[in-house]
């Protein structure tokens, strides 16, 4: 690498209550969720899963955060935010579909929240013959706040995880 290229930034969701103070201030009288205020290189989440004909086994998608961090230390109970308050709901503000297990024959959950153990969101029996979008990406992620919420920087780390058998 030379000093002219640039690292490639990981995909990131922002939520800056300071950014939509008016936003923020109608979700916990609400009580509702503060949608993202930025979203860097999450588009589209997609798989593109090859099976042998006859091959029934499922594949599985699972998603996995890190515990949060607040100002770099982990957050403990009653810090105003827990990663459970962040959740994903495929499509609302994106507008995706998923298109990547046909009815039937598999599904993708319409909404998770995070949690810092592995939980099963989807499966499909058939291959999906090319790259098909799961139907969210970072602008489906919301937040659920209520006015308690310690102030700093939270950090989690989400990942998803295609597992075919």
């Amino acid at each position: 690498m030379n000093s002219s290229s640039q690292s490639a930034q990981a995909p990131a969701v922002t939520f800056d209550y300071g950014a939509d103070i008016a936003g923020y201030e109608a979700a916990v009288s609400g009580p509702g969720f503060v949608e993202a205020s930025s979203v860097t290189d999450f588009s589209d989440v997609q798989v593109f899963v090859r099976k042998q004909a006859g091959d029934f086994n499922p594949w599985v998608l699972q998603v996995q955060a890190t515990p949060l961090r607040r100002n770099g230390s982990l957050v403990e109970a009653g810090n105003g935010l827990a990663l459970n308050d962040i959740s994903v709901e495929r499509g609302l503000n994106s507008g995706l579909t998923q298109d990547a297990t046909p009815p039937g024959f598999g599904f993708v959950q319409t909404r998770w929240s995070l949690t810092n153990l592995s939980q099963f969101i989807g499966f499909g029996v058939y291959g999906t013959d090319g790259w098909r979008s799961l139907g969210f990406n970072g602008l489906d992620y919301r937040v659920a706040v209520d006015g308690n919420e310690d102030p700093g920087e939270y950090k989690t780390t989400v990942t998803y995880t295609l597992v075919e058998p």
